[in-house]
């Protein structure tokens, strides 16, 4: 999974997973198709939509030193309604 660094667990998208939408932090310079063909290979589903938006920069400082943390780009992907993504386990 080059490229996508983790799954996002707010509560709203906790609440699209029933609507088998998934979000994910992915790096800024990936596309939509390139995102596409990751996520079918990695998770073997079929993905019908992908919604991605630019987040902002955030600046942190270090003493008298200012610098931008990473920028990432999030992602909604809709599943097609037989696929399925197990992210937790059944404990």
């Amino acid at each position: 999974m080059d490229g996508i660094k983790c799954f996002i667990t707010s509560k709203k998208a906790l609440t699209l997973i029933e609507n088998k939408k998934y979000s994910f932090l992915v790096q800024k310079w990936l596309k939509k198709s390139t995102i596409k063909d990751i996520i079918e290979n990695f998770f073997e589903v079929k993905v019908t939509n992908i919604n991605s938006c630019n987040l902002p920069r955030k600046q942190r400082k270090l003493g008298k030193f200012k610098g931008y943390k990473t920028q990432y780009k999030k992602i909604i992907i809709t599943l097609d309604p037989k696929d399925n993504i197990q992210l937790f386990s059944n404990i």
